[in-house]
């Protein structure tokens, strides 16, 4: 599991997440804080989660949720 709370910079978002997605095991999880509140976060999940990547908003909070398993 990896927790992404940093800097809520668009580049640097892009940065932590390109660097959770190297480190992520085949049953990995990553989780964002401040989605969808904080404009650098939810402009650069909404990015990802358009080109294709499965990203869930969990409902009612201020996460979202990457699993590589195919079924979360």
């Amino acid at each position: 599991l990896i927790f992404i709370d940093a800097n809520h910079e668009y580049q640097y978002v892009k940065s932590d997440t390109g660097h959770a997605m190297d480190m992520l095991s085949d049953r990995g999880m990553i989780i964002w804080h401040d989605y969808p509140n904080i404009m650098g976060v939810m402009d650069y999940l909404d990015q990802l989660y358009e080109s294709g990547v499965p990203l869930y908003h969990l409902w009612d909070t201020r996460f979202a949720l990457y699993s590589s398993l195919q079924q979360v």
